[in-house]
């Protein structure tokens, strides 16, 4: 799983290197139901902290690993909402975020 290492600005954060592959149909087939199960924990952990990826669908934006693990890369489309937004946008946010657990 990435871990943060920081803030960069006010627009950006650091995360640390992931080394996987592009997520492809081979490796989807060795575990679908659970790449599936990963993916939507993944999201609904993420949306948590008010992170929104937006990009999700695009398959060079999952990786996974030798061992099975998937990760979530190129954020550059992502949101983060603040409490008081995410009340109004979240939901909208959230929706296109789920659209790609359910592709």
């Amino acid at each position: 799983m990435p871990q943060f290492q920081g803030m960069l600005d006010r627009d950006a954060f650091a995360c640390s290197w992931l080394d996987g592959g592009t997520f492809d149909l081979d490796g989807f087939e060795q575990d679908p139901r659970g790449i599936a199960r990963q993916m939507r924990c993944m999201v609904e952990e993420m949306h948590g902290h008010g992170v929104f990826h937006l990009d999700l669908r695009q398959r060079q934006n999952l990786l996974l690993t030798s061992d099975g693990e998937l990760a979530f890369v190129d954020f550059g489309a992502a949101v983060v909402l603040r409490p008081w937004v995410h009340t109004v946008l979240g939901r909208f946010f959230a929706w296109i975020d789920h659209q790609a657990v359910c592709k």
